[in-house]
């Protein structure tokens, strides 16, 4: 967001942070301190201050307008499925967010991204890979449907059963069901440390070399480019509520790596991260990684 284009005495619409929950206001822009990075606002409960790294999204309220009518023009011209898209427009949610309504509400949820699954089993086997809420997934290659089998090999090489085709890993991504959205520990680090940051933590939780590759691979233009970072990766028992995996025969082993990230424009501070000891990769080995925006 380029906040030095805000302008004085005109109404924006603005989604901002506070704590573990967004709030969007209608407010006017009474003044905006660029080198203390604080806006200044008059709402209907008086005037604010708020940083910007608080500050999720700000737009005038005359462009939220013309958006808007434009959606809805384009959902009349083109179809009924560009409705959700208007209603998506209209609540703020971000790329990396859905949208879920129940009745007349409608709210952004975070999506649990790129969550791909390695199968390392010491001799080549048939394996079976269920995921426990299915309902909850957008994307998955190959397609789910209700499980995925395949032939492993113990370098991961996996072929389909059914259409014989070859793969390295599956793939899901799906709504987040933990909204605790924890942010008492973590790390704060520069954008421009991400690489040496996640190549340490992600030896220690137990990714090898070439799965930390592709790890920092997809999350790197997230990270790097902004000017902190706040990271946390979640526990075992987080992950195995957000989304079970149930796979036969049973993994001796099973490394699952889900980062929880948000970019910041200053540093916080928190309370470090004490991450568990390194995995040992006995016998057949399951691992993961994925992550989301908090």
């Amino acid at each position: 967001m380029n906040f030095d284009k805000i302008q004085i005495g005109k109404r924006y619409r603005i989604k901002i942070r506070k704590g573990k929950t967004f709030v969007t206001l209608k407010a006017n822009v009474i003044a905006n301190d660029t080198k203390k990075k604080i806006l200044k606002v008059e709402t209907k409960d008086g005037p604010k201050e708020y940083k910007y790294s608080a500050i999720r999204k700000i737009q005038t309220m005359d462009l939220f307008r013309l958006k808007i009518v434009l959606w809805i023009l384009l959902a009349i011209i083109l179809g009924p499925r560009l409705i959700k898209t208007c209603i998506k427009t209209a609540v703020g949610c971000s790329k990396s967010e859905v949208l879920y309504c129940q009745g007349f509400k409608c709210r952004c949820e975070s999506l649990m991204l790129k969550p791909i699954i390695y199968l390392y089993p010491e001799q080549e086997t048939k394996v079976s890979v269920e995921l426990g809420y299915p309902k909850n997934t957008t994307h998955t290659y190959p397609k789910y449907k209700k499980a995925w089998n395949v032939q492993a090999k113990p370098n991961g090489d996996l072929k389909d059963l059914k259409t014989g085709r070859h793969y390295y890993a599956l793939y899901w991504e799906g709504k987040k069901l933990e909204h605790s959205d924890k942010t008492e520990e973590g790390f704060v680090v520069k954008g421009k440390n991400t690489i040496s940051f996640l190549e340490e933590k992600l030896e220690q939780l137990g990714l090898n070399n070439r799965e930390a590759e592709e790890f920092i691979i997809y999350w790197l233009p997230k990270l790097e480019d902004s000017p902190y970072n706040f990271i946390r990766f979640q526990t075992i028992e987080e992950q195995n509520k957000n989304m079970p995996l149930i796979i036969k025969p049973e993994p001796q082993t099973v490394i699952r790596v889900m980062i929880e990230y948000r970019n910041l424009d200053e540093r916080i501070k928190v309370k470090e991260q004490v991450l568990p000891q390194k995995p040992q990769r006995d016998g057949f080995t399951v691992v993961e990684w994925g992550g989301t925006e908090i």
